[in-house]
């Protein structure tokens, strides 16, 4: 058994060594960078929805859901639901702002850094401080896209939690007092445990799709899904249990790179690049 352990311990260290070494990791020196960020803005996002969520209109949802379960009939589900659904669509483009600027920023610096690791792999001297390269416009196509779904994704969320508290608060009759300070507590929840969840799930797909996008570009053949301390994950083990498969393969989860899972920090690694597509690319 120790011998396994010890075994186990070795290779988990080795993942983690290839894995942080990876430019397009979302552990590297720039995926952290770009997850703070993007974690930073979806926390003000959430602690400023604190600050508009309409608690009047809720208020008097909860006086109507009084009288008509006096009456025996209660309709505060679909009140509540359409002011949260309205009071959201006012405040969408506050969260497509934060999202956008997160993915796009992703995909730029992380394509650039992902080109000066290849020139580095080829024995080139290192680009420039500054370096950045044009971003091939398939990345971008799939930045403004997966933004888009991830914002309708967010709000539904968002909106099914809310709703979902507010009846309980309502079910329970604690008051319009306490029911406020219910909400005001979730998005307080929300600004550091949503925040961080989306900003590492979401950098790590980002940039694991600019890690495949990139490898193509220069004429990788191979991918391979490189887990981190995570050796018990269904999902993402059986994938690095893969090893190098065609890079337009899926892997056996039917991912095409990571993530596998929310707050998933696997990367993503490709092969047999063509050194003239790598100058190609750097010289343009």
């Amino acid at each position: 058994m120790s011998t396994d352990n010890g075994l186990l311990d070795a290779l988990q260290t080795f993942a983690e060594a290839i894995h942080t070494g990876l430019a397009t990791s979302v552990d590297s020196a720039l995926g952290q960078r770009l997850a703070n960020r993007l974690r930073t803005r979806m926390a003000a996002y959430f602690r400023g929805l604190a600050d508009t969520f309409p608690y009047v209109e809720i208020a008097q949802v909860y006086g109507r859901f009084a009288i008509t379960e006096a009456a025996g009939g209660t309709g505060a589900g679909k009140a509540t639901d359409k002011v949260i659904e309205d009071w959201l669509a006012e405040q969408q483009y506050l969260l497509e702002s934060a999202i956008v600027a997160g993915i796009e920023g992703a995909v730029e610096s992380g394509y650039s850094a992902e080109l000066a690791q290849w020139a580095e792999a080829m024995g080139w001297a290192p680009p420039e401080t500054g370096f950045a390269v044009a971003t091939n416009p398939k990345l971008m196509d799939w930045a403004r896209t997966h933004a888009g779904q991830l914002v309708k994704g967010l709000n539904v969320e968002t909106q099914k939690d809310l709703a979902d508290l507010i009846a309980k608060g309502l079910e329970d009759q604690v008051g319009i007092p306490k029911l406020s300070r219910l909400i005001r507590q979730r998005f307080t929840d929300m600004a550091k445990e949503r925040a961080d969840m989306i900003a590492i799930t979401e950098t790590n797909d980002t940039l694991s799709q600019v890690a495949l996008q990139a490898g193509k570009d220069v004429g990788a053949d191979k991918k391979e899904w490189i887990r981190t301390t995570d050796f018990e994950c269904d999902i993402c083990g059986p994938n690095a249990d893969q090893g190098r498969i065609p890079i337009d393969d899926t892997f056996e989860s039917g991912h095409d790179a990571p993530s596998g899972h929310p707050r998933c920090h696997c990367s993503l690694a490709t092969y047999g690049a063509d050194p003239d597509k790598i100058a190609g690319l750097l010289a343009d």
